[in-house]
């Protein structure tokens, strides 16, 4: 189970408007750029799936690529596993803020 899940969140990331790389790996690469050009040029099978999206700036490439990422199916997966697990375990874990909603929401 664990290795496919590997390998749907891998595919995942060639989804994203920067190929193969999740907003945190992006954003490392990026260290070494001053501009988006000078990564794209680093980088030249990147450069048509980010100048079909009409990204100019390394910051709209971030903003992009996190937006796509947080959006994305397995994403997406996470972030509801993980807040129905903290509803369900509210009270044990002391999280009154998450108390006061699943009470409201029974």
């Amino acid at each position: 189970m664990s290795e496919a899940w590997d390998d749907h969140y891998i595919a995942n990331l060639y989804f994203l408007p920067f190929p193969g790389l999740d907003p945190a790996d992006l954003k490392h690469e990026a260290q070494n750029h001053d501009t988006l050009e000078s990564l794209l040029t680093a980088h030249p099978e990147a450069r048509r799936d980010v100048e079909f999206v009409g990204i100019n700036t390394l910051e709209e490439l971030f903003e992009a690529q996190e937006k796509a990422y947080r959006e994305s199916a397995y994403e997406s997966y996470a972030d509801k596993f993980a807040t129905d697990f903290l509803l369900r375990n509210a009270k044990k874990l002391n999280i009154p803020t998450l108390q006061q909603e699943t009470t409201l929401a029974a």
